[in-house]
C-alpha cells in the first residue's frame, strides 16, 4: 500500500495500518515464545505449578496480536469501528506495559545488583520500544478519524466519467437576420466612371 506524502490528511491512517500489522506480528511472536515452554512440559507434568502470570501474559500476547492483525485489515477498508476498537485495545495494552515497566523498575531498585545486568537492560529497552510504538499508534489512530472522511489515496479519479456535451461551433458565422445590409460601392461603367451623375450645372 502506497504511503501518502507528508501533509496529506490520509497519511496517519496508513501509518496506523502499518503499526497495527507490525505490533500484531510482534505480539504473536511473544505469545508463541511464551507458549512454547508450556507445550514442551505439558506432556510430562501438565500445567500444574506453571506460573499463572506467564499463562496470562501468553494469552494477552496472542489475543492482542490477533486483534491488531484483524484491525489492520479493516483499517485498510476505512471502517470507523476498527479505528475505535484499535484505539481502545492499544490504550489498554499500553497501560499494561506501563505498569510492567514500573514493576520492573521497582524490582530492579529492590535488587540494586541486578540493575546493570544484561537481562534487565534488554527487558527495559524492549519495554520502552513497545511503549513508544503503542504511543505513536494511539496518536495516528486519533488522527485517523479525520483521515477516513477523505477518498482512498490513489483513487481520487474514478475514470471513464461522462464528459459534459459541448455544442459544435459552426464553420462560418452568418450575419444576424435583422442586421442592416452592408454598404455597397457605387456601380462603375466600362470606362471606369461612375454611372450616377450629380445635378446638372446652371447655365
Amino acid at each position: 500500500m502506497a504511503l501518502p506524502p507528508k501533509g496529506d490528511p490520509r497519511r496517519p491512517l496508513h501509518l496506523a495500518i502499518r503499526s497495527t500489522r507490525m505490533l500484531g506480528i510482534v505480539f504473536l511472536l511473544f505469545g508463541t515464545c511464551s507458549v512454547a515452554p508450556m507445550m514442551r512440559t505439558m506432556g510430562r507434568a501438565g500445567m500444574v505449578g506453571y506460573p499463572a502470570f506467564l499463562l496470562i501474559g501468553a494469552a494477552v500476547y496472542l489475543a492482542a496480536g490477533g486483534a491488531f492483525l484483524l484491525f489492520s485489515i479493516f483499517l485498510a477498508r476505512r471502517q470507523f469501528w476498527a479505528v475505535v476498537a484499535a484505539l481502545v485495545v492499544s490504550s489498554v495494552v499500553s497501560l499494561i506495559w506501563i505498569f510492567a515497566a514500573i514493576a520492573l523498575v521497582v524490582a530492579l531498585l529492590a535488587n540494586a545488583g541486578d540493575i546493570g545486568s544484561p537481562p534487565a537492560l534488554i527487558g527495559g529497552a524492549v519495554l520502552l520500544l513497545l511503549i513508544a510504538a503503542l504511543g505513536q499508534l494511539i496518536y495516528h489512530l486519533a488522527l485517523s478519524f479525520e483521515a477516513i472522511k477523505y477518498p482512498p489515496f490513489g483513487q481520487e479519479v474514478r475514470g471513464f466519467e461522462p464528459l459534459p456535451v459541448v455544442p459544435a461551433q459552426p464553420a462560418f458565422m452568418q450575419p444576424p437576420i435583422f442586421s442592416p445590409p452592408s454598404p455597397q460601392p457605387p456601380p462603375q461603367s466600362a470606362d471606369n466612371r461612375h454611372t450616377t451623375h450629380g445635378p446638372a450645372p446652371d447655365r
